[in-house]
């Protein structure tokens, strides 16, 4: 099973699929940083005299839960409506403003954009390809032949997964701390390194492992129809498909607020509610994921967990049984 493993990631990262699919990853990241870095000098515009040392003091007596910050300000205002309207010596801005660009702060903010669905995107077009190409290429065939055994050979595929998945996730991760040591030096004047400390390592492990699980119930669900219909094409459409399917519907019932006014009940037993519900914990107040539309009181981090393992369990489970039965002569 190892030397399996070990082929089947040595050739597939041999692809250029994987590195386009980080490209895209990375640019995605880039322009996230620059769409809050050009926020951050239009406040700046408007309030010459404004560090991020006094958005730092102010924040030490704002409440943790509180996604805006109010600072004390008495220095020079540029903004003409802000002249106009006069000025009462604060500044209220979204705790995000700085947050995004600095570190410690910006490693709590790595993962809020995955409640968006574009690394899930990525890594579905990832896991199509990767399950989907032995119907295509034929190397499915010849490895049976060889006495690979389907249990072993399915195995191997999904182990591998587990690790694409995490290599994934490390890239984003070291991706995110590099554009963070940038945008820490722009902003404050010098690199800091107060966020290496074994609460920050606690984090990125615990958040390590609940993605992988998310992608992993995703991929898993993707890798089903690849197998189901022998084509990676076919897995990807049904997996992109479900997954924006599943946005639309969870957004019509959940930001409009429509499960918590109602008590439906439905949503939080769907991949993408309890997804988002273990991503809001991963990155409180993110600005991108459902927050404080999530209905608290219907479920929990356990309950969560266990739904999307019991998802992972079943198309893992599904998978292998029409695998083992499928007729492959022509493939």
């Amino acid at each position: 099973m190892i030397r399996l493993v070990l082929a089947d990631l040595f050739q597939f990262l041999r692809r250029w699929l994987p590195y386009v699919l980080l490209l895209i990853m990375f640019l995605s990241l880039v322009n996230e940083t620059d769409t809050a870095y050009y926020q951050l000098k239009c406040l700046y515009n408007d309030y010459p005299d404004l560090t991020y040392f006094d958005y730092a003091a102010a924040l030490e007596h704002t409440d943790p839960n509180s996604l805006y910050v109010t600072i004390p300000y008495s220095g020079e205002i540029t903004a003409p409506w802000l002249q106009l309207e006069g000025h009462n010596g604060e500044i209220t801005i979204p705790r995000y403003t700085f947050n995004k660009l600095v570190l410690p702060h910006s490693v709590n903010h790595m993962f809020e954009t995955m409640a968006m669905g574009y690394d899930f995107l990525l890594f579905i077009i990832l896991a199509a390809s990767f399950i989907g190409t032995g119907y295509r290429c034929g190397t499915l065939r010849q490895s049976l032949a060889r006495g690979i055994r389907r249990t072993a050979y399915l195995g191997s595929k999904y182990i591998t997964l587990v690790i694409l998945a995490l290599l994934f996730i490390l890239a984003k991760i070291i991706f995110s701390l590099a554009v963070g040591m940038i945008t820490t030096s722009t902003v404050i004047g010098g690199i800091t390194w107060d966020f290496i400390s074994m609460d920050t390592a606690g984090y990125l492990l615990s958040s390590m492992a609940l993605i992988t699980l998310i992608l992993m119930v995703y991929a898993s669900f993707t890798a089903l129809f690849s197998i189901v219909l022998k084509s990676s094409i076919a897995g990807m459409i049904a997996g992109v498909l479900y997954l924006q399917i599943e946005v639309y519907t969870l957004r019509t019932f959940v930001i409009n607020n429509a499960l918590a006014a109602n008590s439906l009940e439905w949503p939080v037993y769907t991949i993408g509610y309890n997804a988002n519900y273990l991503l809001e914990l991963i990155s409180p107040n993110a600005i991108y994921g459902y927050g404080t539309y999530l209905n608290q009181s219907l479920t929990s981090a356990t309950q969560s967990l266990l739904v999307l393992v019991g998802y992972c369990i079943v198309f893992i489970a599904m998978g292998f049984l029409i695998f083992r039965k499928q007729e492959l002569s022509r493939e």
